[in-house]
This record gives C-alpha cells, structure tokens and sequence, in this order.
C-alpha cells in the first residue's frame, strides 16, 4: 500500500490523476457519500482527475452498509465493468467499496458468501481516499456489513486498498461534531491497539503517533476547522488504522457495536462509553488472569507509557482527562446522558458483546466486570 499526502491543494488530483494513468483505468467506478462527495470538495477532485475517463458513482446507501446496498453495488459494478475503484468518504464509503472490490471477484450476485469464504481476493485496484479523520479505514483490510441488523466483520488481506490519499482540503468541510466523534475514535483506535494482546512494536509505534497528534491537535481541529491541525488529524486517524490493522481492537469495541446499531450511538462515541471503565480493569493487570502472553512486565510498560503520553497519574487521572476532553468536545462520558438505561438495555448490551475483541483484551473480561461496566456506562453521570 502506498500513501500520498498532497504538499498542495491541487496535487490531491494529480496524484490522482498519475495513479490512474499508471493503472490506465478509462473507466472508473466510484464510491463516495451522498452530500459529502460535494461539500467536501470530493465532486470537483474527481472532475479535474477523471476528465478523460468514463466514471460511474454509487452513493445510494446509508451510513452502516447494508447486504441489499453491497448487492446493488455490486449489480452496478458487474453491468459497468470498470479498471479500477475510487472510494472517497468516510468509513462507511471506504467498506462499501472495499466489499464490492473483493465480491467483484470472490462472490457472484449476494454478499453474505463472503462471510464464510475461504479465500477473498481482489482484481481491481482500490483508491481510498478520506473526506474524515477517524475510522482510518483506509489503511486497514476490515469492512462492516449488516444483515438484517445484524453486524458483520469481513477481515481479509484483499480488503487492504491498493493507494490513499490523506488530503486535508477534503475535511475541512466536516461538522464541529463530525469531528469530534472522529477524532475520539481515531483516539480511542490508537488506544486499544496500544494495549492489544496482538500488539507489536510496529503497531505500538504507530499508536504512540497517532495518540500525541491526536491530544496534541483535536481541540484544535474540532473547535476551530484550522486546517494544519486537521491535517495532523488525518495523518492520525491513519496510524491508529495502520495501528489497528495489525494489533485489532479490544473490550471498549467490544461493547460498542449494539450501542450503534440498536441505540444509534454514533460509532465513536459509542466506544468512549466504556473505554476510561475498561482502562481501569486492564490496568489493574497484576490483580488479574491474563490473556497476553507477554505477562504483568509488558503491560506494565504499556500502562506506564500511557500515563506519559496521556500526562496522567493512574486509571482515575486517565478517566478525569479523558472524560475533560469528551466534554470539551461536546460528547458524553455515559450512555445514561444519551437516553439510554435500564434493564432491558443493560441485558441487550450484555448479549450482544463481541467475543472475539474480548479475548483480544490484554486481560480476562469476566461476567462480573462486563455487567459492572454496562451499570456504570449506562448511569447519567
């Protein structure tokens, strides 16, 4: 995979421009969001690029992926018949056009097989390029897919796209609070891969990065749109994607896919929800049975380099700064403040935990804490 980080405002388009050439792709299909493809100046980068080619766009579907919407665009893609595939958006446009990329080749007319194949492969190039600063989509090979409102996680090499471009232009167009909730899920990315049983020390590099550009940029790039800072945002989100592509994610995505998918919490406030609860449990590592192998030494340097990236002083310093910055930023600490609470969501929230993100939790989730954390997460504080 390569990365492109335009030096100017309409290099975004040459580079472009240079990888279509080298692919020569005369026809060109394009995934990108409804109104952000013009807002964020996505519409005007693909005008001047594409000038000389045949492009088709699908944009006809909503913010988490559907199996009828992937089917469409794969019907679209099949009737096209392209060289090459554009997705410019934010997370949902980059798993949309990686699932059509990848069906293109492994699947006929229905996404669902993929679920279950042995061997996904890609043949046409894939060019991400972001109009958010959060899901780092671009830099991992993971996509969401919903069946009947039921959440999918399709996790093959495949899915990795071939190029990106991180072009700062195209965020500035986000909302205050699109901002914030995707600079808290790059954070909260670059957090849990840090602490990931399948952490390595490229993963953690890239985590530590991303972490000082976030606290050091994100009051910044949500409170006042200054561009140098959304570009550090960009290059942020990116790492934790890069981060999270090798290390995985933990308990806090663990519990936030029902928040989103049942409650609409937006995905990276839904992670926040639980992520000071859960560096609590892990950091009390030595009073604890382990999953990662690497034992009480390893974690201990991890949450010791937390601390200083972080400036805190243990787990309630950590919860005080990191619940200080969701209310600078607008968000919330509780699902409680957002309407959410009581038994019958405690209990859909309890079954409907990812047990793979547990297991990648540098410590044992037992039943007792998973039910203490939803009781806490879901109080009004």
């Amino acid at each position: 995979m390569t990365t492109t980080i335009p030096a100017q405002q309409d290099s975004a388009s040459v580079q472009l421009q240079t990888l279509l050439d080298r692919y020569q792709a005369q026809r060109v299909l394009l995934v990108t969001g409804k109104e952000s493809f013009r807002a964020s100046g996505g519409a005007d980068l693909v005008a001047s690029a594409c000038a000389t080619r045949t492009v088709k766009r699908f944009y006809d579907f909503d913010a988490n992926p559907e199996r009828t919407a992937v089917n469409q665009g794969i019907a679209l893609c099949a009737e096209f018949s392209p060289e090459l595939i554009i997705a410019i958006g934010g997370g949902s446009v980059m798993d949309m056009a990686k699932l059509i990329a990848v069906a293109e080749s492994t699947v006929e007319d229905d996404i669902q097989p993929i679920l279950s194949a042995d061997n996904i492969h890609r043949k046409l190039p894939l060019i991400a390029i972001p109009t958010t600063a959060g899901s780092g989509s671009e830099a991992t090979q993971f996509a969401v897919l919903y069946i009947d409102g039921i959440k999918y996680s399709v996790d093959a090499p495949a899915l990795l796209p071939d190029h990106s471009i991180l072009d700062a232009s195209l965020v500035m167009s986000g909302s205050r609070r699109q901002s914030a909730l995707s600079g808290v899920d790059a954070l909260c990315q670059a957090i849990e891969s840090f602490w990931s049983v399948k952490s390595t020390p490229q993963s953690m590099d890239y985590s530590r990065q991303a972490i000082g550009l976030i606290l050091a940029n994100i009051e910044d790039s949500t409170n006042g749109a200054d561009p140098a800072a959304r570009q550090a945002m960009l290059m942020a989100a990116h790492l934790a994607g890069k981060a999270i592509n090798i290390a995985r994610t933990t308990a806090p995505h663990a519990l936030s896919y029902i928040l989103t998918s049942r409650f609409g919490i937006p995905h990276g406030q839904a992670v926040a929800l639980s992520l000071a609860r859960f560096f609590a449990i892990n950091a009390d590592h030595r009073n604890r049975p382990l999953n990662d192998p690497r034992g009480h030494r390893h974690l201990e340097a991890i949450f010791q380099s937390l601390s200083t990236l972080f400036d805190i002083d243990g787990p309630d310093g950590f919860s005080r700064r990191f619940n200080d910055l969701l209310t600078t930023l607008g968000l919330h600490s509780s699902a409680g403040e957002l309407g959410v609470g009581g038994k019958e969501a405690h209990q859909m929230i309890a079954e409907n935990v990812n047990p793979q993100r547990l297991n990648n939790n540098p410590v044992t989730i037992s039943r007792g804490d998973l039910e203490r954390v939803i009781d806490a997460m879901l109080k009004t504080q």
